[in-house]
């Protein structure tokens, strides 16, 4: 994840001159070493790294251009090996190679596709719940942790906080015990694999003593690899009482 963040914050010029001299590197180290040890894993950094950030045509030129130099070190290294083999064998990998950078460059647009319109959900949300005075905010979910992307005014008052400062704060920070942040998560990914709202109660620790609250938490959908991310609606049941009272 933080090695995509990494290539997507490069811009795309320097992703090609870094992946033309990734590819010179691995054509001279294949060169060197001979035909009996294979490079081909090495041949797809660069190539998936141009689909990926710069685009799919990009991405097919360096397939010919990698395809061009595996070729050429393949007729230098066995000049007795007969040119149709080398050029069969070239053919496999340029097929290979732009099937992957097609799925590639298909995924990262589908991806960027996600964020837009999971940056209008949180924003149409944000308007929709700033009035009202059910408590409503957005939450990703990474394995164990859930971390804030927004709320609204009326959940930050809750916490004596504004809904600006309590972005990206994680659960724990905002008074949820352990037992009541594991029942978020098992909520969320719940609704994550059933495809429906969930509805639960929890404990809430707050400056004025603990309060319990009934969540509806909705998946969105995942914006990243890996993380997930669920709008959710709470209200308070009882002021002052646990759910063992």
């Amino acid at each position: 994840m933080r090695l995509l963040r990494f290539l997507e914050d490069l811009p795309p010029t320097a992703i090609i001159l870094c992946s033309l001299l990734f590819l010179a590197v691995v054509g001279a180290v294949d060169y060197l070493t001979g035909p009996y040890i294979s490079l081909f894993i090495f041949y797809f950094v660069p190539i998936s790294a141009v689909a990926w950030v710069v685009g799919r045509r990009a991405g097919l030129v360096f397939v010919v251009v990698a395809v061009a130099v595996w070729l050429t070190i393949d007729l230098l290294e066995q000049p007795n090996l007969s040119r149709w083999i080398c050029c069969w064998n070239a053919g496999i990998r340029l097929c290979f190679y732009t099937v992957v950078t097609f799925i590639l460059a298909d995924l990262r647009l589908s991806r960027v596709r996600l964020q837009r319109a999971l940056s209008g959900y949180a924003f149409t949300l944000h308007r929709f719940c700033d009035g009202s005075e059910f408590l409503c905010g957005i939450v990703d979910v990474t394995g164990e942790e859930m971390v804030i992307v927004a709320v609204n005014q009326a959940l930050a008052d809750l916490h004596h906080s504004t809904p600006e400062a309590l972005k990206g704060k994680r659960a724990e920070e905002l008074g949820l015990p352990t037992e009541a942040t594991d029942l978020w998560l098992s909520q969320c990914y719940a609704a994550k694999r059933i495809g429906e709202p969930q509805q639960f109660e929890f404990t809430l620790l707050t400056a004025e003593g603990p309060r319990l609250m009934q969540a509806t938490v909705t998946h969105l959908g995942a914006p990243e690899f890996g993380r997930e991310r669920l709008a959710f609606v709470e209200n308070e049941v009882t002021r002052g009482k646990t759910p063992t009272d």
